[in-house]
């Protein structure tokens, strides 16, 4: 996920209301918080497209994300979260 822009996410559509993790589902609790699995690749797209070229596809794809961004982030109903190609 190098190819990802967490921080924009994070500020730009989710209003500052978010916490970006390295896991699916993070405990709610802090209960089982292990900081190797939640800390995060940082943003680094060229190191992204190697990995892609490294796995075969060097012309990447294309991924698009809805997503309901809840009460407590931004106020639309819907979002359509970024669609990457290079």
């Amino acid at each position: 996920y190098q190819a990802i822009d967490i921080e924009t996410l994070r500020s730009k559509l989710m209003n500052g209301q978010a916490v970006p993790t390295g896991v699916m589902a993070p405990s709610p609790l802090a209960a089982f918080n292990d900081p190797v699995l939640e800390s995060r690749l940082p943003f680094d797209l060229p190191a992204a497209k190697r990995l892609m070229v490294e796995a075969g596809d060097p012309d990447g794809f294309e991924v698009t994300i809805d997503w309901s961004p809840g009460p407590r982030a931004a106020r639309s109903t819907w979002c359509t979260g970024p669609t990457t190609t290079w």
